[in-house]
């Protein structure tokens, strides 16, 4: 298998007088890979390229369904997890942050919350981070490790926000952009159930009639498209594997039924699950790129 890192840098972080590890490295693959590991205690967070993504998947030691991943990922430590990817050059940039650094943003911020797995994380503040990290690992300017260790902090601080809903210092309730980004990681995280509003509302603090309120202000679009696009983005990728059965993936997406699958995956897509499978059969990227 080709894989490689490179302009992997352990890097050191000084918090509040004490030294923090941290290790970043930008990866390439051109086969399929795959990693079984348990993390200690340090935290894992992957930016990858946005056409790359669906052809990643993972699964956690409190999910046994494996999930798809999108262009940014968190896993906080502690967690066991395994992970694979389909043919295909890939780029990715992963970031190991030490608990103890995640656990000073913590402290900073307060407020009540705790870090969990997140296959698809909505923050586009991380993700403009983490760019920047993965430029300045690729080229280093003037002052790099100053500029590190603060891109390092910034990230760990905005990760603790995500799942905190709080800002600095502060014990107010969650806003509704912080529920609406919760909701968002819920979706992502339970796609194989049946996802009523009434259950997502309760999973988030929220009325079923103001999270549609709220969700339909921040997304531009109703709770129920909204899911049905994930699960119709998730289906693609699933079939995308060259082992896809069409009744595992209609069970994986959330559907009773195969025959309400390919309704709604043609609906979606204007293309039925058996011809789509059959495209992504025939296609030059199941054939490992690259050489080994």
């Amino acid at each position: 298998m080709k894989f490689s890192a490179y302009n992997a840098r352990p890097m050191t972080v000084h918090v509040n007088g004490a030294s923090v590890a941290v290790y970043a490295a930008i990866h390439c693959t051109s086969e399929v890979f795959r990693l079984d590991e348990h993390l200690g205690g340090h935290a894992l967070l992957n930016l990858m390229s946005p056409n790359l993504s669906p052809r990643h998947f993972w699964k956690t030691g409190d999910w046994q369904g494996e999930q798809a991943l999108g262009e940014l990922s968190f896993l906080p430590p502690g967690t066991t997890f395994s992970s694979r990817t389909a043919p295909c050059e890939n780029h990715v940039m992963t970031l190991s942050l030490a608990g103890d650094l995640l656990a000073c943003a913590r402290q900073e911020i307060g407020g009540a919350h705790s870090l969990r797995p997140c296959p698809n994380l909505h923050n586009p503040k991380m993700r403009a981070l983490l760019e920047l990290l993965s430029q300045e690992l690729r080229q280093p300017g003037l002052a790099s490790d100053l500029y590190v260790s603060s891109l390092l902090m910034a990230i760990a601080v905005e990760l603790t926000r995500h799942f905190s809903g709080a800002e600095e210092k502060s014990q107010d309730h969650w806003s509704d952009a912080a529920r609406v980004r919760r909701v968002i990681d819920f979706i992502a995280a339970h796609l194989e159930q049946n996802l009523s509003v009434d259950l997502i509302a309760k999973e988030c603090g929220m009325s079923p009639r103001h999270l549609s309120r709220v969700f339909r202000a921040a997304m531009g679009t109703s709770l129920w498209h909204y899911v049905s696009a994930r699960r119709i983005e998730l289906a693609k990728a699933l079939l995308a594997s060259p082992h896809a059965r069409v009744k595992d993936v209609s069970r994986r997406c959330g559907f009773d039924n195969p025959t309400s699958f390919a309704t709604a995956f043609r609906n979606g897509t204007g293309v039925a699950p058996t011809e789509f499978l059959r495209r992504e059969l025939a296609s030059p990227e199941h054939t490992p790129c690259g050489g080994g």
